[in-house]
């Protein structure tokens, strides 16, 4: 893109010549400013008695990567034991894993309650902010709750006007840490229009698409999600396909309908997700799934699965339902740091010792 600056007085030297006349005496350089204008070759200035022309060429940017995440500021899950997770610190410490180790920003919307204490809020808000996050602040909508509003906002992070059209946003959960600096490459081949990072697991198992990670352009996800606003939206365009009685996956079952309604990803029509999902399946054409990413070997790496294997690097780490500070900390550090991993007699303390605060009931 390019920007022009022309400073034009009526009169501009000392032998009285309007603009009008140094125009009609520079037809020649005007004509080459517009060709070099068009051309976007170079940076160019010419000054000649006080007629100056700036021609600056502005490079288009490539897209930019944005990691969505979203937490609950008031409340705990309250299933899979994972209502004493710290959530509000895997999300900072996330963040700044993100921001350090790849080349995305990150959108990070708390949800908060009206009644949470809003010093406390805000100071959550600014340790996110120093942490490398574009951070905003969502009431909770009393007919969402907290928890399943914060599941849900992270497919509505196109609505925010920081992030462009073009940009990539990628959802990701706020316990998982990236370990692998090249693990959004990927997104960086504009082949793909969508990528499914979890592809291979859904195809072999049926079950909905991981929400780490979903990627596509903002305005793909203002379009499959028919531009909703709110999580109530998303809910009520989808009511029919949700379980009333089990909401915790209403964002995978949300995101996994509207990629594969889409046609631009699609599943044998055997594979257990279309019954699940109450849907027919559908065909995608041969071009159109091309462009979707079929995302295999991004297992995750947690504390029961430390390794993939010989030879298989780890590229992300998934946190489980009893870990706590520490853990998150520590993997923090190894991560960020390159410190290494506890091992032999310190590594066998520190197990026995977890494993026995979850039989006496202090992980729950």
């Amino acid at each position: 893109m390019l920007n022009t600056v022309c400073a034009s007085p009526s009169v501009i030297s000392d032998n009285g010549l309007t603009m009008w006349d140094l125009l009609k005496k520079r037809t020649v350089l005007v004509f080459f400013v517009c060709v070099i204008l068009s051309l976007g070759l170079l940076r160019h200035v010419h000054q000649e008695r006080g007629y100056e022309v700036v021609v600056t060429l502005v490079e288009e940017r490539p897209p930019q990567k944005w990691i969505s995440l979203s937490v609950c500021f008031g409340s705990s899950a309250l299933v899979y034991k994972k209502k004493n997770f710290p959530y509000l610190l895997a999300a900072k410490l996330s963040t700044v894993l993100w921001t350090n180790k790849t080349d995305a920003r990150v959108l990070v919307q708390v949800v908060h309650d009206e009644d949470d204490e809003r010093q406390e809020l805000q100071t959550y808000a600014e340790e996110l902010s120093h942490a490398g996050a574009a951070v905003r602040l969502v009431p909770t909508s009393s007919s969402v709750g907290c928890v399943l509003q914060s599941q849900l906002q992270r497919m509505l992070a196109f609505n925010d006007d920081l992030i462009k059209d073009d940009d990539i946003i990628v959802t990701s959960d706020v316990d998982v840490f990236v370990m692998d600096e090249t693990l959004l490459d990927i997104t960086d081949d504009s082949q793909y229009l969508i990528w499914v990072y979890q592809y291979a697991l859904s195809e072999s198992s049926g079950t909905t698409f991981g929400m780490s990670f979903l990627g596509m352009t903002k305005w793909l996800w203002r379009r499959l999600l028919h531009n909703a606003e709110s999580a109530e939206a998303l809910l009520s365009f989808h009511a029919q396909a949700l379980a009333k009685n089990f909401t915790w996956n209403y964002d995978q079952v949300i995101a996994s309908r509207v990629i594969l309604g889409s046609g631009i990803c699609s599943l044998p029509p055997a594979n257990p997700m279309w019954d699940l999902l109450g849907m027919q399946p559908v065909e995608g054409e041969a071009s159109s799934v091309a462009q979707c990413f079929h995302g295999d070997g991004f297992q995750d790496c947690n504390r029961d699965r430390p390794s993939l294997g010989p030879g298989i690097p780890c590229k992300i780490w998934h946190f489980l339902p009893y870990e706590r500070q520490g853990e998150l900390e520590e993997k923090f550090e190894q991560i960020l740091y390159h410190h290494p991993p506890k091992i032999g007699l310190m590594k066998t303390v520190q197990d026995v010792t977890l494993e026995m605060q979850k039989l006496l009931g202090f992980r729950d």
